[in-house]
């Protein structure tokens, strides 16, 4: 931010007490997953908490994490995800522990859809509330999903997971090395958690921890609107297929396929939601307009072209820019994608 400073001035004070060793770096550049490598290059433990500012760490979060990357001295498991829980920890402020808006919907669902197969049904295959609902394989596999490498540490609180929120996220350092965040995406940027997991299982497995608990406060004050959101979100994930898919005849229809489906997802969940300007319906058309322009710009400059686009859509001005990309010629695949 610009009064970067006071905040350094702020957090320092905080940290001045404890037993953790404060180091403040000024960002390089205003993009989240940006700061997520400055901060692994810049590290050098072999693993990196990289949750949320927004999550809090139960006491013992910390200690059930490590106890498993210390079983696996082998690296057969590459991140693991705490879990998310609907009440936040005992030590927290009065002033956080009021507001009865800020508990976790996820841990709330996972819970409905323990119990209920109809419910599972309809949040991932109809409402599309699941990263394997959002993110195009364009590796031309589903994550790598390895429970033998999970009980091989014998540790039996640890799931194999696909994918991992960046709220709650740990990994080891030399993964992010080598599969970093997605450079090119600025600011907020949804999908960056969900698409740097999914390269993380090119390498090893994903694990979520029973036990090691992390509330996410969903500050509602640091988020963008939801037809940024969701507009960002399906521009995003047409950037990925664009830059790093190895067959776009296979993956540019099968985002169109999703894209449509979620279409249908954004205009059920405005209308159950009574938000009758219907915002992530917008953002899903404008999503879906969009993309035709990100399946036509060359790979080869493609970082540089996108990076105005997500301004536009982060400032709000996508309105005529969506409208005009609705009359783009549909892409055109011949030959080697370059």
């Amino acid at each position: 931010s610009e009064g970067w400073e006071a905040h350094q001035d702020r957090i320092a004070a905080l940290a001045a007490n404890s037993r953790v060793t404060l180091r403040y770096l000024r960002a390089e550049k205003r993009s989240l997953p940006h700061q997520r490598n400055q901060g692994a290059r810049a590290a050098s433990a072999d693993i990196l908490f990289m949750i949320d500012d927004d999550a809090f760490m139960y006491a013992d979060c910390a200690e059930k994490i490590m106890s498993v990357y210390e079983a696996d001295p082998d690296g057969g498991i590459g991140a693991i995800a705490c879990t998310d829980v609907t009440d936040p920890p005992g030590t927290m402020t009065s002033d956080i522990q009021g507001r009865a808006d800020v508990t976790s919907r996820g841990a709330r669902v996972r819970e409905m859809m323990q119990r209920s197969g109809l419910v599972r049904f309809l949040w991932r295959e109809v409402l599309l509330m699941s990263p394997d609902r959002v993110l195009v394989p364009y590796d031309g596999a589903r994550p790598v999903f390895r429970p033998d490498l999970i009980r091989r540490t014998g540790v039996e609180t640890a799931h194999a997971v696909k994918f991992i929120p960046g709220f709650a996220l740990t990994v080891r350092r030399s993964l992010v090395l080598r599969e970093p965040f997605e450079d090119a995406l600025l600011a907020y940027s949804p999908t960056e958690d969900t698409e740097a997991s999914y390269r993380f299982t090119r390498h090893a497995a994903n694990a979520r921890v029973d036990g090691a608990r992390i509330y996410h406060h969903h500050a509602a004050a640091a988020r963008i609107k939801r037809r940024q959101t969701i507009e960002l979100t399906m521009s995003n994930v047409a950037f990925y297929v664009r830059k790093k898919s190895t067959n776009l005849w296979r993956d540019v229809p099968h985002y169109y396929v999703l894209g449509l489906r979620r279409v249908l997802a954004e205009t059920l969940k405005d209308g159950l939601s009574r938000r009758w300007s219907f915002p992530q319906l917008r953002g899903a058309i404008g999503g879906l307009l969009r993309s035709f322009s990100v399946f036509r710009a060359p790979r080869a400059t493609l970082d540089a072209w996108y990076q105005p686009v997500q301004l536009e859509i982060l400032s709000g001005a996508s309105g005529e820019a969506s409208r005009s990309s609705a009359h783009a010629k549909a892409p055109n695949f011949r030959g080697t994608p370059q």
